[in-house]
């Protein structure tokens, strides 16, 4: 019997092409076929940088922080946060910047 090898690659695949609804499709309340796809929240933290008080503030950290998840999720920021000691004002101001970002991407 022979052994059979597979090999499996990551293929980057080109974004889908935007389609716009019609205005009576928006009426009806049809929903887009594909997915939005939507700014990490790593990266979207980031962008905050010019923004006043603590969201300002952690972004500036984060651009600080070599090691910061540029396109994770709020967990894993979370998870970075842990790692690198951070206090609990911190992970409060985190929380807050996490629902300013899901109010965004909606």
């Amino acid at each position: 019997m022979t052994a059979v090898q597979m090999e499996m690659r990551m293929v980057v695949l080109p974004p889908a092409p935007f389609v716009p609804l019609l205005p009576a499709q928006v009426k009806a309340g049809v929903r887009p076929s594909v997915a939005v796809a939507h700014k990490p929240f790593g990266a979207w933290l980031i962008e905050q940088a010019k923004r006043p008080g603590s969201l300002g503030d952690l972004a500036k950290a984060a651009k600080l922080d070599s090691a910061f998840p540029k396109n994770g999720s709020a967990d894993d920021v979370r998870r970075r946060f842990g790692q690198a000691g951070a206090d609990g004002d911190a992970f409060a101001a985190l929380d807050d910047a996490e629902r300013q970002y899901d109010r965004q991407m909606r």
